[in-house]
């Protein structure tokens, strides 16, 4: 993972979830620590996709609902 304090949070998120899907095309849910990711996780989201494919937010960090001032986790 790309530890340098200036590295984008992209980028940080890039590394994380390469070393995580280690040579899948993405990883589990169940792999995502976010104390892992502790410094970036508020700026994060997690989408879900559900049957018929919709999906919905199963995480929004802090930092976006702040931004957005809405939080929609759960939502589709």
């Amino acid at each position: 993972m790309n530890d340098t304090p200036h590295a984008r949070i992209n980028e940080q998120l890039q590394a994380y979830w390469q070393l995580l899907a280690n040579g899948r095309s993405y990883p589990l849910e169940s792999d995502i620590s976010p104390d892992a990711i502790k410094e970036i996780w508020p700026s994060c989201f997690l989408v879900v996709v559900k049957p018929g494919g919709s999906f919905g937010y199963e995480h929004l960090g802090a930092a976006l609902v702040d931004a957005y001032g809405d939080d929609i986790t759960g939502r589709e």
